[in-house]
């Protein structure tokens, strides 16, 4: 079977899978859209009580809305602004819940339905094939090589689509606030994407190397552990370890060439997280001992 047509055939295997579950998906992307939501929404209850309950200021005219609480006094503000901070971070909790359960979910049952696919397949191979494809390559695509799917929906799939709607859902916030300043940021964008795609092609490389000399060297165990009293009998041990070791020897060195540029993505894409803030009554949050100047 050629490259294309295992492609095919996964891609197939795949998008059955997922349209039999396109209510847990719908469940999913729900959750990932309330805790960007939920994660916007939690600094404003913090500045209306410092910036307009503690210290009084004028509420701007998007926040007119809460001039009928603030009006009641200072506690009953005060307490309604705990219980919406309160509710944001139930809301939070359920949203990430609701996300991380499903996706993993999703992420399993791709992983239940090729499993199956591939062990039917390699029971329909000629004695051929079986007889010149090394049982350690097999196992750990079977084994081992199928969670990389699963990790694909639970783990890599999450995480991006929740930063690309926190990220969307920032720049309408920073559009709304000042337009100059997000067609600023945006312009940064484009660099950011092509340096993140070169990372990935490598990484790509890399860990496929990676996984080739894993399935190596777990075809060597299993014919060193198969043979081990022919091994013992002619005094073969020093030979084996000295071609186990040129194995562990192929994958430490592909390991961290995968580790060199994930830590190169990581360190592309791990920027401050902040929120833009002015005198109009916009909050922000910051990691950094550095304040907005808005309030």
């Amino acid at each position: 079977m050629s490259q294309r047509s295992g492609r095919a055939r996964l891609l197939a295997i795949v998008r059955q899978c997922l349209g039999q579950m396109r209510g847990s998906i719908v469940l999913a992307a729900t959750g990932i859209v309330g805790v960007a939501c939920a994660e916007l929404a939690g600094p404003w209850p913090l500045k209306i009580i410092f910036d307009h309950i503690l210290l009084a200021k004028p509420l701007p005219g998007r926040l007119e809305f809460v001039a009928p609480l603030v009006s009641l006094g200072a506690w009953p503000a005060l307490a309604a602004m705990a219980g919406a901070i309160a509710g944001i971070a139930l809301l939070l909790g359920s949203c990430a819940y609701l996300q991380s359960y499903l996706t993993a979910k999703i992420g399993h049952m791709v992983v239940y339905r090729l499993r199956g696919a591939l062990f039917s397949h390699l029971q329909r191979l000629s004695l051929v094939f079986h007889h010149r494809a090394r049982s350690g390559e097999l196992i750990t695509k079977v084994a081992s090589d199928t969670n990389l799917l699963r990790d694909v929906f639970a783990d890599w799939g999450l995480s991006f689509a929740g930063h690309v709607v926190t990220m969307l859902a920032m720049l309408v916030v920073m559009f709304t606030l000042n337009w100059r300043l997000t067609l600023i940021v945006l312009m940064t964008l484009p660099p950011l994407f092509f340096v993140l795609y070169r990372l990935n092609r490598s990484i790509r490389s890399s860990v496929r190397e990676q996984r080739k000399h894993e399935g190596r060297m777990a075809s060597r165990l299993n014919e060193v552990l198969s043979s081990m009293a022919l091994i013992q009998a002619f005094g073969r041990q020093s030979h084996e370890e000295e071609r186990f070791q040129s194995e562990i020897e192929d994958n430490l060195r592909s390991g961290i060439r995968t580790a060199r540029a994930t830590a190169a993505r990581m360190s592309a894409t791990t920027l401050p997280r902040s929120r833009p803030a002015t005198s109009s009554g916009s909050p922000s949050r910051s990691p950094g001992p550095t304040r907005s100047r808005g309030r």
